[in-house]
């Protein structure tokens, strides 16, 4: 019996379905800040992790943007909450 597996998802196809949900209105949690930005985490997250795990050299520069773009939602969702504190 020969069991064949479905080819391995190209990366820059990875990294533009990833940019593509990012930016795209439509999630699976609305984008309330900051509970909104969670499932854009977990998305970034698991590109990276994806990225990490095939090792390609080019990946290292859209590794760096995605970390940015990490730390850019982590800010956002950090200033939000203190926002809120604040206003209360």
């Amino acid at each position: 019996m020969n069991i064949t597996y479905p080819p391995k998802m190209p990366s820059y196809l990875l990294i533009i379905g990833a940019l593509i949900y990012i930016l795209s209105p439509i999630d699976l949690i609305p984008d309330i800040p900051p509970i909104g930005w969670l499932d854009d985490l977990f998305v970034i997250l698991f590109v990276l992790i994806r990225l990490k795990e095939k090792g390609d050299n080019i990946m290292n520069t859209i590794s760096l943007i995605l970390y940015c773009l990490l730390v850019l939602i982590l800010a956002l969702i950090f200033l939000t909450i203190v926002a809120i504190t604040k206003l209360f």
